[in-house]
């Protein structure tokens, strides 16, 4: 494991830690993106993102692994061997910018991907271009009908949120829910809502 890479997982549990108390009442979970590059470098990935979950008390499954689908495709064996390793454990998988990177999608049959992030790009053009909400509506079928769930990235208005949720969107991210903030303003946050998905 890089010594930077290492040091985001320690970042992370240690402000997991300070939300302790969150996520322990609600159906949270935490997404941290990994490069190719640390992907690869497996002989301690494992070790470490497990001390790292070990240290706050997180169960693996509340834990998502971001990727691009190019680390899919430069890394090919390798990260099948890795990924497949840490899914094993119980960790989540999210393909990052989905849409926008390698049209080959056989690498949805070999890796265990829980969550497709469309790309944002697609998300900004989806109220004014009727082929960008086809494309869309097809993503989320493909990905539904393989128990994938779909996020929409770089959400900005209240229209895109409702496209998105019309044509059946499981969570959507952006500046519309909240920009990003240090963790003194991440625990002022009302959460109660979410008593409702547990």
């Amino acid at each position: 494991m890089r010594l930077f890479g290492a040091w985001i997982l320690k970042t992370v549990a240690s402000q997991i830690a300070g939300l302790s108390g969150i996520w322990e009442s609600y159906p949270l979970c935490f997404a941290v993106n990994f490069s190719a590059v640390q992907i690869y470098d497996d002989v301690t990935l494992r070790s470490a993102i497990l001390e790292a979950l070990k240290g706050v008390g997180l169960e693996p499954e509340r834990f998502i692994i971001e990727v691009t689908e190019s680390t899919f495709m430069k890394q090919g064996r390798s990260a099948e061997a890795v990924l497949g390793e840490l899914t094993d454990i119980g960790l989540q998988i999210a393909v990052d910018d989905f849409g926008t990177g390698y049209s080959n999608l056989a690498y949805l049959r070999r890796f265990a991907v829980n969550h497709l992030k469309i790309n944002q790009s697609f998300v900004r053009d989806i109220v004014e271009d009727p082929i960008t909400r086809q494309i869309v509506t097809a993503i989320m079928q493909m990905a539904h009908s393989l128990n994938i769930r779909v996020l929409g990235e770089g959400l900005e208005t209240e229209e895109q949120r409702c496209i998105l949720l019309d044509l059946g969107c499981d969570a959507g991210q952006g500046y519309l829910f909240g920009w990003p903030m240090e963790l003194s303003q991440v625990l002022k946050l009302d959460f109660s809502p979410l008593k409702n998905l547990a």
